[in-house]
């Protein structure tokens, strides 16, 4: 990534961050369908600068804070997508720089945002597992169990029960409209780092499960 746009959301007593960042998202999502490839992949992705998520602590957060970084391998990507247009009617609520060169001095790290789903049938799931690891139930059952022990650091009888009643996340989203207008639905937003860099593309909410953006 060699080039980025950095967004913010401009603070207002008369509408709520998250009404903004639904229409902001909203036309974002239609700039990207425009230069998807014919795989429906982009080569566009972005970041929240200050997203946080710490469902465990006492008072748990959940924010995408207000600024959004959109990244893309060169300026002329960016040009193309043309964001000034895109976001022309929201002009009073996002404040939108020019493109600026990305200097690789500037990156600190690496960041995978991709879209959260949540984990809700568990039995589903495992027959899914079991399925794509030529594997008894059971035994799909316990692996699971024992991975996601191990990824959390918790006992297995612990993880068993968390399989029984999972408990659901709730990682900060945005509201969101199909194109057609008839159906509403949250795109729920996972950010974390990653110690290297993954090249790949994108869908067209400029998120993946693979492929990082640059983070500072």
């Amino acid at each position: 990534m060699r080039a980025y746009q950095e967004l913010t959301i401009i603070p207002g007593d008369d509408i709520n961050p998250y009404f903004i960042w639904g229409k902001l998202y909203m036309q974002l999502h239609l700039a990207l369908v425009e230069v998807q490839n014919p795989d429906g992949r982009v080569n566009i992705g972005v970041s929240f600068p200050k997203y946080r998520y710490q469902p465990d602590s006492d008072k748990p957060i959940a924010t995408l804070g207000n600024q959004l970084r959109i990244f893309a391998p060169d300026r002329a990507q960016l040009e193309t997508l043309n964001l000034n247009k895109w976001l022309e009617r929201l002009s009073d609520y996002v404040h939108l720089p020019s493109i600026q060169d990305l200097s690789p001095d500037k990156i600190k790290g690496h960041m995978q945002v991709s879209r959260f789903r949540q984990d809700k049938n568990q039995q589903r799931i495992t027959r899914r597992y079991a399925n794509r690891h030529d594997m008894e139930y059971t035994e799909a059952k316990r692996e699971r169990n024992q991975r996601y022990a191990e990824a959390h650091g918790i006992s297995l009888a612990a993880a068993e029960r968390h399989y029984d009643r999972p408990k659901l996340q709730q990682p900060p989203y945005i509201n969101m409209q199909s194109l057609s207008g008839e159906q509403r639905y949250r795109l729920e937003i996972n950010q974390q780092p990653i110690n290297q860099a993954q090249t790949g593309t994108y869908n067209t909410y400029a998120l993946s499960s693979i492929a990082t953006v640059p983070h500072w």
